[in-house]
């Protein structure tokens, strides 16, 4: 049974085989330097598609809120094994906040009045390009951050 056309292209049976191949494969000794010669820029662009998000958790923060962190970075690393996920005090750039607004200096500033109050709430929010875990109280945070994952 002839495999079914469309019009206007030729069937495969009818291309000549100098075709389906490019003339780099007339040369194999420059066929096997060009696969060479690509890997440093293979492994250079895979390096660079690692990118970072930084956890902050304070480092006076209570040892409940520094888990919460913790755990988060190791759920995250699950989830997008091409992201790092380092626990830091500060950081700039994607980051992700995690902790209370009294434990954490300048995270009251990003909530403003969306901080929460009751014991063992939370909030899951974002603030001037950053992501905000943040609790009323260690427990809440730890809450928050299973929340979200």
């Amino acid at each position: 049974m002839p495999l079914p056309q469309e019009v206007g292209y030729p069937s495969l049976r009818t291309l000549p085989l100098a075709h389906h191949r490019p003339d780099l494969m007339k040369y194999p000794a420059l066929a096997a330097f060009a696969a060479l010669a690509t890997l440093p820029m293979c492994w250079a662009t895979q390096q660079a598609a690692l990118s970072q998000t930084s956890i902050v958790v304070s480092a006076s923060a209570h040892e409940v809120e520094k888990l919460a962190a913790s755990e988060l970075s190791r759920y995250l690393s699950r989830l997008y094994p091409d992201e790092s996920f380092p626990l830091v005090p500060d950081a700039d750039g994607r980051r992700i906040i995690v902790g209370t607004p009294d434990g954490s200096p300048g995270l009251r500033d990003l909530l403003g009045e969306r901080a929460p109050v009751k014991p063992e709430s939370f909030v899951v929010t974002h603030a001037g390009g950053v992501a905000i875990v943040a609790g009323a109280d260690p427990r809440g945070t730890l809450y928050g951050v299973y929340a979200l994952l």
